[in-house]
């Protein structure tokens, strides 16, 4: 959304930065906007395992996980497209 309005990565990174100041958004901000995702700390195949894993441990209490539902598509669609041994930072280029 931020680049259809004309935002450059850099600026949205900035501005989440200073709003949500966290290594977290810093460093996966980062790599996404500079898409740069390699090597991998974390491939996005390891995480579909990972949720894979909250999906079943959930479904054997009958709890409901939607996000992780979610999150499962986008990593089936990401590893489709072949992006599995990208860092899952990598989701970007395939909700693009």
């Amino acid at each position: 959304m931020m680049e259809k309005y004309g935002l450059e990565r850099k600026q949205f990174l900035e501005i989440a930065g200073t709003l949500f100041g966290s290594p977290v958004y810093q460093n996966y901000g980062t790599m996404m906007a500079e898409e740069k995702f390699e090597p991998a700390g974390f491939k996005m195949s390891l995480g579909l395992k990972d949720t894979n894993l909250a999906l079943a441990a959930a479904e054997q209490v009958s709890a409901k996980l939607p996000l992780a539902e979610l999150a499962k598509s986008h990593f089936e669609s990401g590893i489709e497209q072949g992006f599995g041994d990208l860092d899952w930072a990598a989701l970007i280029k395939s909700l693009k």
